[in-house]
């Protein structure tokens, strides 16, 4: 269902530690929408793969709807960008060798 999304909208007024539904929707390459707030500013690339707005402004999320529609009208650079943010960032094999490479940089700095 979220793949047949034109875009996820996060409107949480929350500063969200680690939006997890924001990752799920990037891997279907659907858009987000969010809250200019917390780690949604690090995790959407406002004009990427998303679009910011001002939390609990309703005015500036409706433009920002607006403003979203009319760029992807003919252009589907948002869907690839949000794709692609997924694979070089919150894909499990990227954190999977994130972690190994964290544990063999402890084993190889170990000083007993």
């Amino acid at each position: 269902m979220m793949k047949r999304c034109k875009a996820l909208i996060c409107p949480s007024i929350w500063y969200e530690v680690t939006p997890f539904t924001n990752f799920e929707a990037f891997s279907t390459g659907t858009p987000v929408i969010a809250s200019r707030l917390g780690s949604m500013t690090d995790t959407i690339k406002n004009g990427y793969d998303g679009l910011h707005f001002i939390a609990g402004d309703a005015n500036d999320l409706r433009k920002k709807v607006e403003l979203f529609i009319t760029q992807t009208e003919n252009n589907a650079d948002y869907y690839k960008n949000a794709r692609q943010s997924y694979m070089e960032k919150y894909h499990p094999d990227v954190h999977y060798r994130a972690i190994l490479n964290i544990y063999k940089n402890a084993i190889t700095n170990y000083i007993p």
